[in-house]
């Protein structure tokens, strides 16, 4: 074991020792504090912060779109909500929006960063749904149900990491920990119940394979959103293609995976030249298309440099535009780049092509690895190294967009068990049966 992972362990063992102090004194207030029976608590992704998701904007978090269910589902009509929110000032329109549709229980919205708030929601509440694991309501009691509602891991991001860095003693810790707070998490099929299992070190039979509420809206009519995008752009190009490169913890000084030697300014599109970028701009230019860039929230905005390019549209100047998230942009797109993100496993459910655009590959893969090795046979579309490929690849995906429609559905077959458009249904009926 190398000096920096003792340190890290060292550390970390200090910080969660003061942790569970604290927790073992939290959860024995929360043991004396009465619930309410149908009082439900929901924390959507912190990533709502900075891509101003919210209850009403709530088409890209699974938890948002579960609550947005509820409220419209008259069988809930007398249950009490307390929703976290990231801007206080919007609460009153939050407020209008669920008037709107006449719900008549109560709606309690609460600043997530106000600790003391969120504290007392979550004690009142009998069931609360989290959009992860990885900060659990370690003051949770046996008479609360806590539920992650789920997201993809597979087959980029090898988490199993976590067990062999930390070794398996303290791996089991967590283990015993997280079984103790999680009663439940929400997944899109068994495989993936199977290969999350490994990763949050839940119990397989907590997994329910319901489908996720975030991809409904690739089953409804994706031209309302198109034209929003479109409208939002001021022009209409003839293709649109949603680049949705994930983050690097490489390049993140606050993570132990960081190497300053492999971490410099860049584009989205890795190292280019002032050449590239000119090839780049002409071939969108003849082909008509535009590229809407989403970086990941976590991605530190100091390592990207941007472009002048009226082609290159970025997430975070449209939605100044329009109020918009990633799942309309993406049912919006003819096709999808991404790198190493599991936004392109959301995107097989539109059936259109796709791009895997991997120009940092053997550095990703000898830093964070993969949980599928090699990922080539699951990648269902071109994988490419470099900018020029890339273009290719689109080239080749406009005129002929079902090169790969075998791959692509074999791969959408593994990674989900409905394919319907009824996901959120299933989930709001699973939290009336056990909230009932």
């Amino acid at each position: 074991m190398n000096k920096k992972s003792q340190l890290y362990r060292i550390g970390r063992s200090i910080y969660f020792g003061a942790i569970s102090v604290e927790m073992t004194f939290l959860r024995v207030v929360n043991f004396f504090i009465p619930k309410e029976k149908h009082r439900l608590m929901f924390i959507p992704s912190e990533n709502c912060r900075v891509d101003k998701y919210n209850i009403i904007n709530n088409a890209s978090d699974n938890v948002l779109k579960l609550c947005d269910g509820i409220i419209k589902d008259e069988r809930f009509k007398s249950y009490h909500l307390s929703i976290a929110v990231y801007n206080e000032e919007e609460i009153r329109l939050y407020k209008d929006y669920c008037d709107r549709f006449g719900f008549e229980g109560n709606i309690d919205f609460f600043l997530y960063d106000n600790r003391r708030s969120f504290f007392w929601m979550a004690c009142r509440s009998s069931a609360i749904f989290s959009a992860n694991f990885y900060w659990p309501i370690r003051y949770k009691v046996s008479r609360q149900i806590v539920m992650c509602l789920g997201y993809f891991v597979v087959p980029f991001k090898d988490d199993y990491f976590k067990i062999k860095r930390l070794g398996y003693k303290e791996a089991l810790k967590i283990e015993k920990r997280n079984n103790r707070i999680f009663d439940y998490h929400l997944s899109t099929s068994t495989f993936c119940s199977r290969e999350l299992s490994v990763d949050s070190l839940l119990y397989l039979p907590k997994y329910q394979p319901l489908g996720f509420p975030r991809n409904d809206i690739f089953f409804d009519d994706s031209s309302t959103y198109r034209q929003k995008i479109v409208k939002a752009l001021g022009f209409n190009p003839k293709t649109i293609l949603a680049f949705v490169p994930t983050h690097r913890d490489y390049e993140r000084k606050s993570h132990f995976l960081y190497d300053a030697q492999k971490t410099h300014p860049h584009s989205l599109f890795g190292d280019i030249t002032v050449e590239d970028n000119e090839k780049l701009n002409d071939f969108l230019e003849k082909e008509n298309l535009v590229i809407i860039a989403k970086a990941h929230p976590m991605q530190d905005k100091n390592n990207i440099t941007g472009t002048n390019s009226n082609r290159i549209v970025y997430f975070s100047d449209l939605i100044q535009n329009c109020q918009t998230s990633l799942q309309e942009i993406l049912a919006a797109s003819d096709i999808m780049a991404t790198d190493y993100s599991t936004a392109c496993f959301d995107f097989l459910l539109t059936d259109r092509p796709s791009i895997y655009y991997f120009y940092d590959y053997v550095i990703q893969r000898n830093s964070r690895d993969f949980f599928i090795d090699p990922i080539t046979p699951v990648c269902a579309g071109d994988v490419v190294y470099n900018l020029q490929d890339f273009m290719l690849a689109v080239k080749n995906n406009i005129e002929n967009p079902d090169r790969f429609a075998e791959q692509r559905k074999f791969v959408r077959n593994l990674l989900f068990y409905n394919n319907d458009g009824n996901s959120t249904k299933r989930v709001t009926d699973f939290v009336y049966a056990i909230t009932n």
